[in-house]
């Protein structure tokens, strides 16, 4: 019993990642062809994409069809509707007559997925610490700025601000862009 629950949970995860996958592909299609537009269309379009990565696909569907069944639609079914629900179905265990080495392919399938899909993540994640420890020795080794136009610039607005404490300005031979870095001061080390 616990381990048909655990399989129902691997294969609706898997599901869930492999559309949320094609629905980020897509998103990034559409947004690469959007670029000339404004970037407000592009936002919307990964808007839309974050909110689908929270919820399932086949809820999307389900949702769907008994909203049509409230405005009292038809029957009809297009194409599109049709690879919709198509897409919606989960994977299904294959049968004997597939033979055994397909059923236990089959039946690993949403495990396989569920681990490439988490190698990705920490795979991102450990990119996002890499360039976030950069960016830490970039402003350890960068120099205070107190003197200049800049700085005088940065008084004034401070002032119209209404901001209190000085903000620090710091300069670095590095090739990282402008930036603020530490809007709530925290004094730590990554070493």
């Amino acid at each position: 019993m616990i381990l048909e629950n655990v399989s129902a949970i691997g294969t609706a995860m898997a599901n869930h990642l492999w559309q949320s996958t094609l629905f980020a592909l897509l998103a990034a299609v559409s947004t690469l062809a959007l670029r000339k537009n404004q970037a407000r269309i592009r936002h919307h379009i990964w808007l839309a994409a974050s909110l689908k990565f929270l919820v399932p696909f086949a809820l999307l569907v389900n949702i769907g069809s008994h909203l049509a069944k409230l405005n009292g639609a038809t029957e009809t079914e297009p194409v599109f509707y049709f690879v919709l629900q198509t897409m919606s179905q989960p994977f299904h265990q294959a049968a004997d007559s597939h033979g055994i080495l397909a059923a236990s392919l089959l039946q690993w399938l949403p495990a396989m997925v569920a681990i490439l899909w988490l190698a990705g993540f920490v795979t991102v994640i450990g990119r996002w610490c890499l360039s976030w420890r950069r960016v830490a020795a970039t402003m350890r080794g960068a120099i205070p700025v107190v003197h200049g136009r800049e700085v005088e610039l940065l008084r004034r607005v401070e002032k119209s601000a209404g901001i209190r404490r000085p903000i620090s300005l710091r300069s670095s031979q590095s090739s990282l862009e402008p930036g603020i870095f530490g809007i709530i001061e925290v004094n730590f080390s990554l070493d």
